[in-house]
């Protein structure tokens, strides 16, 4: 902090000099034009006095000429007798005390000192956030503790931008957060750094599992499968590739996988548990899918939605509306979807296994899910900031009332 101030000083220093420098140099000028004037009328007036005595004007050329100077001598003296009464740095100091004072009275009411030293405190403390984070004593960090953690991080990776270990961190704790953008930035640099690091491979297929761009959870699908080949006994890789088969609506793989993860794990060990859990979850929603697949009438069902706009959306003058369904723990991308150019507003759509995004995936095998209505500016279906939407409860499947959507809120 002591270098800010010393800098913040300096600039100062630099701007007064600005202002002062000028100031004195014209002060210099001006009394420099005023010798050289004294100067050019003495030599005038003495020719003529020359002058005046060759036509017998003036009978006394020596006293004449004595008094001359002597008027010159005089007002030499009282221009330096103003100069010394006028000491113009001496009028300059309060000016830029002044300037001085503005300037960091501004900078203090105004100003980011605050963060600044709040930032240098956290910079001091980083090794013991560091620890802190790894809960080495036991305890959970405060929210507090965290937020300061991820500001210290962020600084040291732009001192560093090759640290891998610090972006794998920094993504993990975005994801933990569910700052979903940041995660995947985060983390797709450290792949970028070390791409044969298990590690970071699976930490970055888990934040591209949460994107609902279709690309991406393929990409991330890919790391995984990558990641489980070589390493067939990576816990966290097999557990984020049956909790891949679970979002997908592939209970039977992800009961395959899961129970391929038990031999593993010790029989005690709280993870044991929670996949023993998550199997039984698996084999239950098996079930709600056999039972649904086994009713013809799940098969033609289709699902009327009503749209409305609340009164605070600022309706575009065009663009479209889009109405899809999507998985209420599953990946984001739509189960079904249609779109429609903006009209008047209520507007009634259906939705059916004939909209299905993907023939795999229909809505006649969920067992629940929710619809979205989203207004966009163009044809892209992909969430864009600054676009209205509204969604509904979460849906059974069969459901014959009309489904009712408010949209409501700005993304």
């Amino acid at each position: 902090m002591l270098l800010f101030w010393l800098l913040c000083i300096l600039l100062l220093v630099i701007a007064s000099l600005a202002l002062i420098v000028p100031v004195l140099k014209n002060r210099q000028v001006i009394e420099a034009d005023r010798d050289s004037l004294n100067k050019t009328l003495y030599k005038g007036r003495v020719k003529e006095i020359e002058q005046d005595v060759e036509q017998g004007l003036v009978a006394e050329q020596a006293a004449v000429l004595t008094e001359l100077q002597q008027n010159l001598l005089e007002d030499v003296v009282e221009v330096k007798s103003s100069a010394q009464r006028i000491n113009l740095p001496l009028l300059l100091v309060p000016g830029i005390l002044l300037f001085f004072a503005i300037s960091i009275g501004l900078y203090l009411q105004y100003g980011a000192g605050q963060q600044v030293s709040h930032w240098q405190s956290v910079m001091t403390n980083y090794e013991n956030l560091q620890r802190k984070m790894t809960m080495t004593d036991g305890q959970p960090p405060s929210k507090q503790e965290v937020d300061d953690f991820m500001l210290a991080l962020r600084s040291h990776l732009a001192n560093q931008p090759s640290d891998t270990q610090g972006w794998l961190m920094l993504g993990r704790l975005a994801f933990a957060l569910r700052d979903g953008q940041l995660a995947q930035d985060a983390l797709h640099k450290a792949y970028k750094l070390s791409p044969t690091d298990s590690d970071v491979r699976v930490a970055y297929a888990q934040a591209l599992l949460q994107s609902e761009d279709a690309l991406k959870i393929k990409q991330a699908e890919n790391l995984i499968i990558a990641t489980v080949g070589l390493e067939p006994k990576n816990i966290q890789a097999l557990s984020v590739y049956a909790f891949m088969a679970l979002q997908q609506e592939d209970f039977a793989s992800a009961i395959e996988r899961w129970r391929n993860m038990l031999p593993l794990l010790a029989p005690s060990s709280e993870r044991y548990s929670m996949v023993e859990s998550s199997i039984a979850y698996a084999e239950q929603q098996l079930a709600k899918v056999n039972e649904a697949k086994q009713n013809p009438v799940a098969d033609s069902m289709s699902y009327q939605v009503k749209v409305t706009l609340s009164d605070q959306v600022d309706l575009p003058d065009t663009g479209y509306l889009f109405v899809f369904a999507q998985m209420v723990n599953g990946p984001k991308m739509p189960l079904a979807a249609k779109k429609l150019p903006l009209s008047e507003f209520p507007a009634t759509v259906t939705l059916s296994d004939a909209d299905a995004m993907m023939p795999e995936l229909k809505l006649s095998q969920q067992a629940e899910f929710i619809i979205k209505a989203r207004i966009s500016i163009d044809e892209n279906v992909a969430v864009a900031a600054g676009e209205w939407e509204g969604e509904s409860s979460v849906i059974k499947s069969g459901q014959q009332d009309v489904i009712e959507i408010a949209i409501d809120h700005k993304i």
